[in-house]
């Protein structure tokens, strides 16, 4: 199950579950609408190519975005966004600013 699968999974449980029963079915519609929308406005820093990643995120060139594919390529996967700023060419301040868009 991918993390988008299990955000929805929990999302319409706890939309139905009975702790919520104020919540309607057109609330729990928007909500999922809602959620989908964030979803697909991030990046995936595991899976995105360069092109991609240099694309989405503001102050990411084409010469950034390779060294993320490099450093992937040799310490694998990230573990979390955050550890976006091990990457040569990324300062707390370029991370703090493309964070929000990208996801695991």
């Amino acid at each position: 199950m991918t993390r988008q699968q299990l955000t929805i999974f929990v999302l319409l449980f706890a939309t139905f579950s009975p702790l919520t029963q104020a919540t309607t079915p057109k609330q729990a519609e928007k909500k999922i609408e809602a959620v989908q929308e964030q979803l697909a406005d991030k990046v995936n820093l595991n899976t995105a190519d360069a092109a991609t990643l240099a694309a989405q995120l503001n102050g990411v060139g084409l010469r950034k975005a390779q060294a993320i594919i490099e450093y992937r390529e040799k310490y694998g996967l990230f573990t979390d966004v955050k550890q976006l700023i091990e990457v040569p060419g990324f300062g707390e301040s370029l991370v703090s600013r493309v964070v929000g868009k990208l996801t695991l």
